[in-house]
């Protein structure tokens, strides 16, 4: 291992499923947050919060998986404003950060498709972590404990304009709600509809991509715990947005807009979130092709 102690890296913001791509696509935003990585000896982890919790973790679990001594532990401290548990990626982000650092302090030098792994195996679902890792918009499919991911040109005209309340939704809580089985009609539903997403995003066919957000296996039943979001997806829509859809489990809602039309959108939710009291923020980012980084390491 590096004589090294310190390392800082960057991980970006995530927005997954875009509608009907349940755990297999998600992209990155340029909304990122800082994490400072140092080794120690002793930690008291209970002391920390549960994003430090998550940094840690994952470094620990990556000297495990390289067989570096299990004795040592990892100070955490963090800069970020990305809200929790409002399905931005956040715990995606703790863990990647988590990997990145801990590659920089043990000197292994893999790369970051090498790190996809252990990434999915900690967060447990890959629509995240990979964009949080590899930056831009990602397909990713998981078979046979491999990770088979793509990366799709993004627009440079195209951003997302996200509404994020007050109130959270844990994954866990809101995958809870969502149907144990799909008819075939709802399988041919959301199939259609993904790559029907996919092709008018790369194409620029930007008329197609409310149909191509649609989703009946997730956004239905999560709805029941965010009685608004329909009425926000009309909102942004009536707005001049092409779309909009749930990011990720919830609850934010992301609509995809023109860079020159996001403002009169960002205006057209921040009224409708006074109408329904969700006390929320508006921001307007750009999907991101940047994704982990490693700042410095000392």
């Amino acid at each position: 291992m590096r004589n090294k102690k310190k390392a800082i890296v960057r991980v970006p913001a995530t927005s997954a499923n875009l509608g009907p791509g349940f755990d297999s696509v998600g992209v990155a935003l340029d909304w990122s947050a800082t994490y400072i990585v140092e080794i120690t000896e002793k930690t008291d982890s209970s002391n920390y919060d549960p994003i430090q919790n998550m940094v840690a973790k994952s470094a620990a679990a990556f000297f495990r998986e390289e067989g570096i001594s299990n004795l040592i532990d990892f100070a955490v401290t963090y800069e970020s404003d990305i809200p929790v548990g409002r399905g931005l990626g956040v715990s995606a982000s703790a863990r990647a950060a988590g990997i990145m650092a801990a590659n920089a302090l043990a000197g292994t030098e893999k790369k970051l498709v090498e790190m996809l792994p252990l990434a999915v195996e900690l967060e447990g679902h890959a629509d995240n972590i990979v964009p949080a890792i590899l930056g831009g918009l990602r397909v990713v499919v998981s078979d046979k404990d491999q990770i088979h991911q793509i990366g799709l040109s993004i627009p440079d005209d195209l951003c997302l304009v996200i509404l994020t309340p007050k109130f959270s939704m844990p994954t866990e809580k809101s995958r809870k709600s969502l149907p144990a089985q799909l008819s075939r009609q709802d399988v041919v539903h959301n199939t259609g509809r993904v790559a029907l997403l996919i092709a008018a995003v790369t194409q620029g066919n930007y008329e197609l991509l409310d149909i191509g957000v649609q989703d009946i296996l997730h956004q239905p039943p999560r709805s029941k715990l965010f009685p608004a979001m329909y009425d926000l997806f009309d909102v942004a829509t009536s707005a001049g947005a092409y779309a909009a859809y749930l990011s990720g489990g919830g609850s934010s809602i992301a609509a995809f807009a023109n860079k020159l039309n996001s403002s009169k959108i960002a205006t057209a939710l921040t009224a409708a979130s006074q109408k329904h009291d969700l006390g929320a923020k508006v921001t307007i980012c750009s999907m991101s092709d940047i994704g982990a980084q490693l700042l410095s390491i000392e």
